[in-house]
């Protein structure tokens, strides 16, 4: 039986055509939107990723990486959207400053604000 990450990336791309999604808002407003998937990453690149890096990823992100290793969502008419990283841009991005528990997983791009915002996850030590 197939994932809740597998299952809603699969819904989503049924939604989508040519790669492309008509985002309406509650004002009425349209934004045609654009979303690509990378090829799925093999166990052994993930594994030789977080053997590399010292990370346990949750479960989600491996699957998410198995499935299409990397996308961009939502992409619009400005530049805005979602960049969830492949294994390669998660050690690419990471920076030696960062926590060794944490690692980068998603950028979001808001041409709006002039800004990169980048977001990883931190692992509670217990």
């Amino acid at each position: 039986m197939a994932s809740d990450v597998v299952n809603n990336l699969e819904a989503y791309r049924k939604c989508l055509n040519n790669d492309k999604y008509i985002q309406h808002y509650s004002s009425g407003n349209l934004n045609e939107t654009k979303s690509a998937f990378n090829s799925p990453a093999s166990l052994s690149d993930i594994q030789n990723l977080c053997q590399k890096k010292g990370w346990t990823l949750p479960d989600q992100y491996v699957e998410f990486l198995l499935y299409c290793n990397g996308c961009y969502l939502f992409r619009d008419q400005f530049g805005t959207g979602f960049d969830l990283l492949s294994h390669k841009q998660m050690d690419e991005y990471h920076l030696n400053y960062m926590p060794k528990t944490g690692f980068l997983f998603v950028i979001m791009l808001e041409i709006i604000y002039s800004s990169t915002q980048i977001e990883w996850i931190l692992e509670k030590d217990i």
